[in-house]
């Protein structure tokens, strides 16, 4: 069963797998076109 829980995780602590619904600041301000990402690589995490 898939959890719907909501953590707030460090940057330093993200892993491949995790999905980013919020940020401390506003999705505009960042180079990502939706709000809500899939970390799918190690490469998106180094911007």
């Amino acid at each position: 069963m898939a959890s719907n829980t909501t953590i707030e995780v460090p940057v330093d602590d993200l892993q491949v797998g995790m999905y980013v619904s919020d940020l401390d600041r506003p999705w505009l301000e960042t180079p990502y076109p939706i709000q809500g990402i899939l970390i799918q690589s190690r490469t998106i995490l180094t911007f």
